[in-house]
C-alpha cells in the first residue's frame, strides 16, 4: 500500500527517479615523469531523492494533496505495495498535477501526477 503520511495513495504508476551524484575532477599540477592520472576527484554530496506517481482520486483527496503541497507539509511517503518499497522519513511535494475524470458521477474522481522530494 502506497501512503502519504496516513492518506492511502491510488497509484497506476510509479517511478523512482534517483539521485545524481555531484563528482568534480580537479587537475593536478603535471608532472611529466608520472604516467599516472594526474587528476583528483571531489565528491561534493549528492542531490535530494525523488518518488513520481500517477494515481486516481478522489476530489477531495486531490484537494488535500493540493493544501499540503502549498503548505510545504511534510510527512512520510511510503511505497510498501510498490515492487522496490522505497520509503522517505520525511518529504514534501514537489509537483502536483491534476485532471477530472469526465463521465464519473459528477466528475468526481480525478486523475492526478505527483512527485515527492526528499526533505531528510
Amino acid at each position: 500500500m502506497a501512503t502519504w503520511g496516513s492518506t492511502t495513495l491510488n497509484v497506476t504508476k510509479y517511478e523512482y527517479v534517483g539521485t545524481e551524484n555531484y563528482l568534480i575532477e580537479k587537475k593536478l599540477i603535471p608532472d611529466a615523469a608520472v604516467y599516472t592520472p594526474q587528476t583528483v576527484l571531489v565528491g561534493v554530496g549528492r542531490g535530494r531523492k525523488r518518488i513520481a506517481i500517477e494515481g486516481i482520486a478522489t476530489v477531495a483527496e486531490f484537494q488535500a494533496l493540493e493544501s499540503d503541497k502549498n503548505n510545504f507539509v511534510e510527512r512520510a511517503v511510503s511505497m510498501a505495495s510498490i515492487e522496490d518499497s522505497r520509503t522517505f522519513t520525511t518529504a514534501v511535494i514537489e509537483q502536483l498535477q491534476g485532471e477530472k475524470v469526465k463521465g464519473t458521477a459528477n466528475n468526481l474522481y480525478m486523475f492526478y501526477s505527483c512527485v515527492f522530494l526528499e526533505v531528510t
